[in-house]
């Protein structure tokens, strides 16, 4: 039940991108028809930076980017440390080792995560579906891929010259998945260390501090079309991005496993 969650974020979104669409469309600002690429950059366009010493700016709240991430940090949330204390002890027992235990539970964190996006990304498909009659069907790149116009009147980019649109329709596909996998194993690990609230507090920060400040090393600008280099000339690169997900994804296990070898299972 509680991985309908996403699936219905997707279908609201992209109800909310199609509305968009039309009014767009309808001021001609849009010559390109709708696409599945350019839903999925209306779903995580996120925010541009905050720059509070810019006079009468005001702070806008990406609710889409903090509410995909928060539902999913409940999912993941606890899961392991509750498993572990119930019915996961006894598969502990049974195992004879904790090796196998963690690695269970970091390929059931990235499969968590899998789900989630896959459900995510079926409400995006089911509304594009719906409404078809925006599509031109003439090509498979017209139907998946990203437009140029629509990125620049849906994120206000202000770079010259043309949107490198198949990198950042890579980046859009890849780096919002890699990046949950990567804090969801970092908020995992946290829970053995200090309690699951705290640790779900910690994630919290990082997605919030992320969402002020457009630096390399918070992982939440990974998820943010606004922060992503095509659109941004001083954004985030796919490689650093990747790079930084992957060290703290291995990281994760690594420093998981030495605690768990500690933890009081009793």
């Amino acid at each position: 039940m509680k991985y309908i969650v996403p699936f219905l974020i997707g279908t609201v979104t992209s109800e909310m991108y199609f509305i968009w669409f039309d009014r767009m469309s309808l001021h001609t600002r849009l010559t390109s028809p709708a696409s599945f690429g350019d839903a999925l950059i209306f779903l995580f366009k996120g925010m541009k930076e905050f720059h509070p010493d810019i006079g009468g700016k005001l702070f806008e709240v990406p609710v889409c980017y903090l509410l995909i991430n928060i539902v999913l940090a409940l999912i993941i949330g606890g899961h392991a440390v509750k498993d572990l204390h119930g019915f996961g002890k006894n598969r502990l027992l049974r195992y004879a080792g904790r090796l196998r235990w963690w690695v269970t539970s970091c390929i059931w964190n990235v499969c968590s995560v899998c789900i989630y996006y896959t459900l995510l990304y079926a409400g995006v498909v089911m509304i594009c579906i719906f409404h078809y009659d925006n599509f031109d069907v003439s090509g498979i790149g017209q139907v998946i891929g990203i437009h140029d116009d629509a990125v620049r009147v849906m994120l206000s980019s202000e770079i010259t010259g043309n949107v490198d649109t198949q990198q950042l329709f890579l980046m859009i596909i890849i780096l919002p998945v890699v990046t949950s996998i990567a804090i969801s194993l970092l908020q995992m690990t946290m829970e053995f260390i200090v309690l699951p609230s705290v640790s779900f507090i910690v994630v919290m920060v990082i997605y919030i501090t992320s969402a002020f400040y457009m630096k390399w090393f918070m992982p939440g600008n990974y998820m943010m079309a606004y922060r992503m280099i095509p659109v941004n000339c001083d954004g985030i690169s796919f490689g650093i991005s990747l790079i930084f997900d992957i060290v703290i994804s291995v990281v994760s296990v690594f420093v998981g496993y030495m605690f768990f070898r500690k933890y009081d299972v009793i």
